[in-house]
């Protein structure tokens, strides 16, 4: 299944990015055609159309290119 994920948040210290706030809310979408597609932009750049990455540095993580 392809789907969405953001996770506004504190991240795990293992990971540390610099936020450090004190909610972490992950948000899941599936973005499939099947299920009405959508878009997700970055910046008003789409990068995501349909559940597929769309830019070209980002088309390594769909589905089809992982292992």
């Amino acid at each position: 299944m392809v789907v969405s994920i953001l996770t506004p948040g504190m991240a795990l210290e293992e990971c540390d990015n610099g936020n450090h706030s004190a909610i972490h809310w992950d948000i899941v979408k599936v973005l499939r055609k099947e299920f009405g597609g959508g878009e997700i932009y970055f910046d008003n750049i789409l990068i995501m159309k349909d559940g597929k990455f769309i830019l070209e540095e980002l088309k390594g993580l769909n589905a089809k290119n992982l292992i």
